[in-house]
């Protein structure tokens, strides 16, 4: 029975990324493809500011008191 051209196909392509491990343990994560970073550590959470949606919050509960039961 012969191969069929996908088989072939499969066969070259996994020809192709089979490495040997010596390639894997010499190579090293590049300093260029590493994730930036931006001005604050991590470890620093920003400083608060009053946004709008706490206002808006603020607003409700104020009303939310005057309104009768």
């Amino acid at each position: 029975m012969e191969k069929f051209g996908i088989f072939e196909l499969l066969d070259a392509l996994s020809a192709m990324t089979d490495t040997p491990a010596e390639e894997n343990k010499a190579r090293t994560p590049d300093e260029a493809f590493a994730p930036p970073t931006y001005g604050m550590p991590a470890s620093e959470p920003p400083a608060r500011t009053n946004s709008a949606f706490e206002g808006f919050v603020a607003r409700h509960e104020e009303a939310r008191g005057r309104v009768k039961k």
